[in-house]
């Protein structure tokens, strides 16, 4: 049982670490690191912003969510934890679709400007 408040919080404290300490730099050590996000510092840049707050707002929905889970059920059979454990890691899987689809929204946005400035 609690598997289900410590994963979240451990992926939440990494995930306020990474939104305090972005990475700098485009490099293949620390960071959101896709060929879309790798591009240029500007995708760089708003990839890690993008996916650092998903992240944390996936961990603290997770979390309060597994925490009211623990308050009304007094005892959590072991199918709950693993659809709870399960459910987080789809959350965690999302973050890479959902900031793609940022991205290429933000790519669009940007080759349109470029257009209309010149």
């Amino acid at each position: 049982m609690i598997e289900i408040i410590a994963i979240p919080s451990i992926v939440l404290f990494v995930s306020f670490l990474w939104v305090k300490f972005p990475p700098k730099n485009v490099n293949y050590i620390y960071g959101y690191r896709t060929s879309s996000s790798m591009k240029n510092s500007y995708m760089w840049y708003w990839a890690n912003f993008f996916s650092s707050r998903y992240l944390v707002f996936w961990c603290l929905i997770n979390l309060i969510s597994n925490i009211i889970v623990i308050l009304f059920i007094k005892s959590i059979p072991s199918n709950l934890i693993n659809a709870l454990v399960i459910i987080f890691v789809i959350g965690l899987l999302a973050i890479i679709p959902v900031t793609e689809i940022f991205l290429s929204k933000l790519k669009k946005q940007k080759n349109e400007s470029n257009k209309t400035q010149t």
